[in-house]
C-alpha cells in the first residue's frame, strides 16, 4: 500500500481479514523510504497477528513512530506466513473494509503578542475621572484569532480596575503604586502576559487652612504607605542623577529584598541593606541607594494653594552616613503630573543641601513661597535627592526632616472681634475675653518668623517687639482655629 501521510501525524491501519486454507499468520511491515525501500516491523505491536476462519479487525497504530508523519514515502506492506507457503491449491486470504485514519496537521498556532508596551499611567487619588485603556492598540494575534482579555491587581487598595471587552477602566483610590497583569489569550495557546505600573499621586492639601508638616516617619509602616498629601519617590535605574525622571512610588518587590530583611518583607521602612528608606520616627527619614536598578529618591507634597498670597517654607537634611557616591537634596516643582519638574528658584537661587559644601546639618529657615507656586489648584512640591560625584560603592545617606509649609495671610471667615491686638511703644498687646490657652506666630512681611510664644491661661498678653519696626502678621491659633492680624510697630 502506497500511503503517503503528508499533512497527516499519527496515522492508524485497520483493515478486516479471514484465513481460507492459505496461511497462518499476517506479517505487517511499513517504509518510510523510497530510495531505497526499507522495510521494518520497528515499533509496532504485534506485527504478525494469527488469522482465523472468521473476519477479525486487525489495527497497527502508527502513533509512537514519529517517522511516519507527514511522510510522503510511507508505505504498508502485508506478507503471509504458514506450514507451506509454496502448495498452489487455490486457497486465499480474504481481506475487507481497509482504512488509514489520522490526524490533519494544522500550523503551529501563534499565540497573541504585545506589539507596544503599555505606558506608565500617572493620575491623583481621589480623582472621580477614570483612565481608559484600550487594550487592542497593544495586542495583535498572527492569524487573526478572537482576542480574550483579563487582569490580576496587584494593589487594589491603590487604584480599582474593570474590564468591558478590550476597555481596562482605573480608577485611582489612594497615593502609592499599582502593578498590573494583563493576559491575552486566542484560546488556542497558553494566556501570554504583560504588566505595567499605575503611579498615583497625593491629592492637594488646601493651604489656605493652615499648614502643612511632615516630622514624624515610623519604621513600621506598610508598603505602600505614605503620609498624608505626600508620597517617596524612585527611579527605574542606579544613582538617577539632577534630571533624570523619578515615575514610581516607593515600593521594594518581595524577591528583592536582602536576605538579611526578609523579616521585614512587606515593611520597607524598617531594611537595614540595600537601597531603602528609613523610618526614623520623630527625625524622618533616611534614604541611601545601593545600585539596585530602581534607586531613590524624592520626598513629594502636593499643595492647592488657591488664595494663598504669602507662605513660607522650612525643612531640615543632615547627612548621617558619609559614603563614596555623593548626593545632595535639591527642591523642585510643577503644576501636573506628567509634566517635568523645575528647580524651585526663590532670589536666583535654588533651595539645595550639599554635604560637600553646607556641612553635616542644614535648616532652611522661613524660606518665603514664590509668587509662581501660589495661588494655584495643584502644585507638587518635590525634594530630588540625587547623585552627582563618585564611581563606585553606595551613597551618602541622608536624613530629610521638619518639613514645614505654611500659609500666612489666609483669613478665616470667623467672628473674632473679641480678640483685640494693638501695639504701642515697642510692643504688642492682645487681650481675649477670658483665660485662653493659645499661641502665637509673629512674621515680617517678607515671611520671616521673627517671634513666637505660647499663651497660657491668662487674659492679656504683651510681646516685646524691640528691635523690630514696620508692619507685623500676627497668627494666633486658638481651639483649633486661626486668627490672622496685621499690626504695625513704629
Amino acid at each position: 500500500f502506497q500511503l503517503p501521510t503528508t499533512g497527516i501525524r499519527d496515522v492508524v491501519f485497520r483493515f478486516a481479514a479471514k484465513d481460507e486454507g492459505a496461511a497462518d499468520n499476517l506479517i505487517i511491515e511499513y517504509t518510510i523510504d523510497t530510495e531505497p525501500v526499507n522495510w521494518t516491523s520497528e515499533g509496532l505491536s504485534n506485527p504478525t497477528p494469527l488469522l482465523s476462519g472468521e473476519y477479525q479487525l486487525f489495527e497497527f497504530d502508527f502513533k509512537n513512530i514519529e517517522a511516519t508523519n507527514d511522510n510522503p514515502d510511507f508505505g504498508i506492506r502485508i506478507r503471509f506466513d504458514g506450514d507451506n507457503m509454496s502448495a498452489d491449491d487455490g486457497n486465499r486470504v480474504t481481506f475487507n473494509n481497509i482504512s488509514l485514519d489520522g490526524i490533519v496537521i494544522t500550523p503551529d498556532n501563534s499565540p497573541p503578542v504585545f506589539i507596544a508596551q503599555i505606558p506608565l499611567q500617572q493620575c491623583i487619588e481621589g480623582n472621580e475621572k477614570a483612565i481608559l485603556i484600550n487594550l487592542d492598540k497593544y495586542v495583535m494575534d498572527p492569524e487573526g484569532d478572537a482576542i480574550y482579555y483579563s487582569f490580576i491587581n496587584m494593589h487594589p487598595q491603590v487604584a480599582q480596575t474593570d474590564l468591558n471587552g478590550s476597555i481596562l477602566t482605573i480608577l485611582p483610590i489612594q497615593r502609592g503604586a499599582c502593578n498590573i497583569i494583563i493576559l491575552v489569550s486566542d484560546c488556542f495557546t497558553e494566556p501570554v502576559a504583560s504588566s505595567f505600573i499605575i503611579t498615583v499621586y497625593p491629592k492637594a492639601f488646601e493651604l489656605r487652612k493652615n499648614k502643612i508638616s511632615f516630622n514624624k516617619w515610623d519604621e513600621n509602616q506598610p508598603e505602600n504607605s505614605f503620609p498624608e498629601h505626600m508620597i517617596f519617590l524612585q527611579s527605574d535605574k542606579n544613582d538617577p542623577d539632577l534630571y533624570d525622571e523619578l515615575l514610581f512610588a516607593y515600593f521594594i518587590p518581595h524577591n528583592v529584598y536582602a536576605p538579611e530583611d526578609e523579616q521585614n518583607i512587606g515593611f520597607p521602612y524598617k531594611n537595614n541593606y540595600r537601597t531603602r528608606i528609613n523610618g526614623l520616627d520623630n527625625k524622618g527619614i533616611a534614604i541611601v541607594n545601593t545600585n539596585a536598578e530602581r534607586d531613590l529618591g524624592g520626598f513629594l507634597i502636593a499643595l492647592d494653594t488657591r488664595e494663598v498670597n504669602f507662605g513660607f517654607i522650612n525643612w531640615t537634611a543632615e547627612l548621617l552616613e558619609q559614603n563614596q557616591k555623593k548626593y545632595a537634596i535639591r527642591l523642585f516643582y510643577r503644576f501636573d503630573v506628567t509634566e517635568p519638574f523645575r528647580e524651585l528658584i526663590i532670589k536666583n537661587k535654588v533651595l539645595e543641601y550639599n554635604p560637600e559644601m553646607h556641612g553635616s546639618l542644614m535648616n532652611f529657615l522661613d524660606i518665603p513661597l514664590p509668587d509662581y507656586i501660589l495661588n494655584k489648584q495643584y502644585v507638587q512640591l518635590l525634594w530630588k535627592f540625587y547623585y552627582f560625584s563618585g564611581n563606585y560603592g553606595k551613597s551618602h545617606r541622608i536624613r530629610l526632616d521638619d518639613i514645614n509649609i505654611a500659609d500666612i495671610t489666609y483669613v478665616p471667615k470667623l467672628n473674632f472681634a473679641y480678640i483685640h491686638l494693638y501695639s504701642y511703644n515697642n510692643n504688642i498687646y492682645i487681650s481675649f475675653p477670658e483665660r485662653t490657652y493659645a499661641a502665637i506666630d509673629i512674621y515680617d512681611v517678607a515671611g520671616r518668623l521673627i517671634k513666637t510664644r505660647q499663651l497660657a491661661g491668662a487674659n492679656k498678653y504683651s510681646i516685646d517687639m524691640y528691635p523690630f519696626k514696620g508692619i507685623f502678621i500676627a497668627r494666633i491659633y486658638l481651639n483649633n482655629d486661626v486668627y490672622v492680624k496685621k499690626f504695625f510697630v513704629n
